[in-house]
């Protein structure tokens, strides 16, 4: 085993690799409680301007090969946390896409890029091989919709619309600071 370090948006933002939550683990069950300490130290990270550990996270390349280009790796361990982490990122896209005047700190990088490049494959790309993340059946429709700004199924996974209500709902309070969200992503 080789572990290397490695900034959270450097990995999400890989090209052409898809992290699968194995049949085996467990659904997304991150309460609101874990959302707001994730909350926390993101935002005290951006504060600070100082790095923050947020967990390994251990993953696997699929033994299975597949028709398309995409790199797909089987996550074993950090499911909870890149699943909210990608739930994050789309409030914030959404955030964003709502208040594009406070988008100047994304400099040269357009705001239809947090999606592009941390929740999504190439555009080239349809069904599964579309989404950086997929989770078990019972989540993945939900996280698909939710990172492409459709309508949730009927049939949802509570927690994950929950805690993306949950980030939306931070984003959208008189003291939030989408570049100080944006340092501590980062």
């Amino acid at each position: 085993m080789k572990a290397t370090e490695a900034n959270l948006l450097d990995l999400m933002g890989v090209a052409k690799m898809q992290f699968v939550i194995p049949v085996y683990q467990r659904v997304y069950s991150w309460s609101e409680k874990e959302c707001e300490v994730l909350w926390d130290d993101v935002m005290r990270a951006g504060h600070d301007g100082v790095s923050h550990f947020v967990g390994s996270m251990l993953y696997i390349p699929e033994s299975e090969s597949s028709a398309t280009s995409i790199s797909r790796v089987l996550l074993i361990d950090g499911q909870q946390r890149l699943t909210t982490f990608s739930l994050m990122i789309a409030a914030l896209a959404d955030y964003l896409e709502s208040n594009p005047d406070k988008a100047g700190f994304l400099g040269d990088l357009k705001i239809s890029a947090l999606r592009k490049n941390y929740l999504f494959n190439d555009d080239d790309y349809n069904g599964l091989a579309r989404y950086k993340l997929v989770l078990s059946q019972d989540d993945k429709e939900t996280l698909f919709s939710i990172v492409s700004g459709s309508p949730v199924p009927d049939e949802k996974s509570d927690r994950i619309v929950e805690n993306h209500a949950f980030f939306r709902e931070k984003m959208h309070g008189k003291s939030f600071d989408p570049a100080r969200l944006w340092a501590g992503l980062n």
